[in-house]
């Protein structure tokens, strides 16, 4: 007997949001060949909206929030209105942004609480959901490996800095501009590109900046030496979900990042790329990489084959798929 056809309802902040494309629409597909109808509303935190998302709740089979934590009345009554309900996270969305009175931990708590099952992109966040809901599991955010095609033969007359982000990330790359300003006095050949929707200037280093689309990231990305990820570490920042260390280890490139949460576990330094804390280390890992293009090759197949065995949305869709239709078998 063939299945009737269900349904399942992805609500986040907006479509375009880089959570909803990495952790919702990229699955679309493979839903669908597994009898699962996908479909997004976007939560503006507006009456109007929220009316639109309970009803379409009440006639879905399985509701997933991305990261949105509803307040107390509208979240009862999304949890009335769902017959599977399911929280999905890839930030540390529990963590205050000040030291200002803030709702966030409380709302954090009332929608983990009422969920049938939560999705947490690293093991940092699945700790913070596990004291509330004992059915968490580990979801990381994964990519389409197709779309990333390593380019071998790269000219020699160049070593490229990639480096992928936003406006709200953009700090951590400023934080460690004074160390590639410092690497590229002593590498003439050295080059940072920066795909962002952003525009950084140096009076010291070339900077190749590229406005970021999504036609566009992954030719950007491919043709770059090596990629960096710096970042901070904080209560917020560990709980990143290191997609752009997923894209630059798909595009065939070492990486050097902050050994901060999951990029810590991510590279392997010395296997798929280098850890850098302080500026000299940021500046010494640049030098061992920029003049040994033997070990950017060898570390850039690395990187390749740990996302080819661990991080595609098919290996990763097997969880998101258990745990839709565990319910029809408890």
């Amino acid at each position: 007997m063939v299945k009737q056809q269900r349904s399942v309802l992805f609500v986040s902040k907006g479509k375009d949001s880089p959570s909803t494309r990495y952790r919702a629409i990229n699955y679309f597909p493979l839903l669908r060949q597994h009898g699962w109808e996908a479909s997004h509303i976007t939560d503006d935190r507006t009456a109007d909206s929220h009316r639109r998302i309970l009803a379409a709740a009440r006639e879905a089979d399985a509701v997933v929030i991305l990261r949105r934590t509803p307040g107390w009345w509208y979240g009862r009554r999304l949890r009335k209105a769902s017959r599977l309900l399911i929280f999905d996270m890839d930030d540390a969305i529990f963590v205050p942004r000040s030291g200002l009175f803030s709702r966030r931990p409380a709302r954090f708590r009332h929608v983990i609480k009422r969920c049938d099952y939560v999705w947490a992109g690293n093991s940092y966040l699945a700790a913070a959901a596990l004291r509330f809901n004992d059915r968490v599991s580990r979801v990381p955010t994964s990519i389409e490996i197709e779309r990333y095609q390593p380019v071998s033969n790269k000219p020699q007359e160049r070593v490229v800095l990639v480096w992928i982000g936003s406006r709200s990330t953009r700090k951590y790359l400023t934080d460690i501009l004074p160390a590639l300003e410092q690497a590229c006095t002593e590498c003439k050949t050295l080059r940072l590109r920066v795909i962002a929707d952003f525009v950084l200037q140096s009076d010291i280093l070339p900077i190749e900046n590229v406005a970021w689309s999504q036609a566009t990231e992954v030719d950007a990305l491919a043709t770059a030496t090596i990629g960096i990820a710096p970042m901070r570490d904080d209560l917020w920042t560990r709980g990143k979900c290191g997609l752009k260390v997923l894209q630059y280890m798909a595009s065939g490139l070492p990486v050097i990042t902050s050994p901060v949460g999951v990029n810590r576990d991510l590279v392997e330094t010395g296997v798929t790329g280098l850890h850098a804390g302080s500026i000299q280390q940021w500046v010494d890992a640049i030098h061992t990489l920029a003049h040994d293009p033997a070990m950017v090759t060898s570390m850039g197949a690395a990187g390749r084959q740990k996302c080819e065995s661990g991080y595609t949305l098919q290996q990763t869709f097997r969880t998101i798929l258990r745990d839709l239709e565990q319910r029809e078998s408890d």
